[in-house]
């Protein structure tokens, strides 16, 4: 009988030690098993090139002591002077924004309006609008290659509560903030 023990134990290791021998052979075998990916790509030069091209100026706007136009240095951002003296008048430009890039652009803020003060701004209505009428807002899109154009304008409000004493005389800067989207 404890022979027979002996002989139950040691098939048992036998078995153990043929399980494990043929586990670590299978192993083996799925490493060395080749692995083949093939395919191509391509990777294109990206570039940013975002800017305002062609201001024009809207046909019955008051004359410009300084007209619009882009500023150096600055290729988002358009500077002009204007005198408003009276209720209805208005100075309006149209001016071109380009992404001659090949990333797409999308505005990080709503479009700034500088060089009004507080008073001014209660009887003075600006504007800014695409060429569809809709308003210019923040997260607006330019495609990669696109164009799109901006209008700007500054009326002397015939409605306003308030008016001020003297001529209106301003000098304001339109900039756009473009980030990479």
């Amino acid at each position: 009988m404890r022979r027979r023990r002996l002989i139950t134990r040691k098939h048992y290791i036998l078995f153990v030690f043929l399980f494990l021998l043929l586990g670590i052979g299978i192993g083996y075998a799925a490493l060395q098993k080749d692995l083949k990916v093939t395919g191509s790509s391509t990777i294109e030069k990206q570039s940013w090139d975002l800017h305002f091209e062609n201001v024009e100026v809207t046909s019955g706007s008051v004359t410009a002591t300084k007209p619009a136009t882009i500023t150096p240095g600055n290729l988002t951002e358009v500077t002009y002077d204007v005198t408003l003296d009276s209720p209805g008048q208005f100075y309006e430009f149209t001016v071109e924004v380009v992404n001659g890039g090949t990333l797409d652009a999308k505005l990080s803020k709503t479009p700034t309006l500088t060089g009004l003060s507080t008073e001014q701004d209660t009887y003075l209505n600006c504007t800014a609008t695409w060429d569809d009428s809709t308003q210019i807002k923040a997260s607006d899109r330019i495609a990669g290659q696109d164009r799109r154009k901006a209008k700007v304008r500054i009326e002397y409000d015939s409605n306003a509560s308030e008016f001020p004493t003297a001529e209106t005389s301003l000098t304001l800067n339109f900039t756009l903030n473009f980030v990479q989207g």
